[in-house]
């Protein structure tokens, strides 16, 4: 199953439409992130609010069905940068444990955080890398723990030892 390129997650190859099976492996991004017909209608951009600042979209000047869900090309971007992101991040918490390993905090996904182990071993800041391959992105994993946000900055403060 091919893996979307803006949340990370896994969909089918194959999809029933109009009664006939047809092929959408080909594609880079699943069928929540880009529809198959982008001028479709989805609950996301019926309210005329842009995804991302949520400021009233004006498509008065714009004949691209793009400029339906977002104000300008610079909020696009900033989503599918975003939801890329945070796919990614989510499949590396479910890899790691999806809990502190310190206190066992679950609560919110984003109070969980990357604590290199050795900062030595340290190649680039994991937060970073998550536009790179996802082989780097999991090689570098494997040299953290994950940690809630108020035991990372314990062990960074000398208050706490691993």
């Amino acid at each position: 199953m091919p893996i979307c390129s803006i949340c990370g997650e896994y969909y089918p190859s194959e999809e029933i439409r109009n009664g006939k099976r047809r092929n959408i492996g080909f594609r880079k991004k699943c069928l929540k992130c880009e529809p198959m017909h982008i001028y479709e209608q989805t609950p996301e951009n019926i309210s005329g609010l842009c995804l991302f600042c949520k400021k009233p979209i004006d498509n008065s000047n714009h004949k691209t069905s793009i400029r339906t869900q977002y104000c300008s090309d610079k909020c696009m971007h900033k989503y599918i940068t975003y939801k890329k992101r945070y796919g990614r991040k989510k499949i590396l918490l479910d890899i790691m444990g999806g809990k502190c390993s310190i206190c066992g905090y679950n609560k919110c996904l984003d109070a969980l955080e990357f604590h290199h182990i050795d900062p030595k071993e340290k190649d680039k800041k994991l937060g970073n890398m998550m536009q790179m391959k996802w082989e780097t992105i999991l090689e570098e994993s494997k040299k953290c723990i994950l940690v809630c946000a108020n035991c990372h900055r314990e062990i960074h403060f000398k208050t706490r030892v691993i």
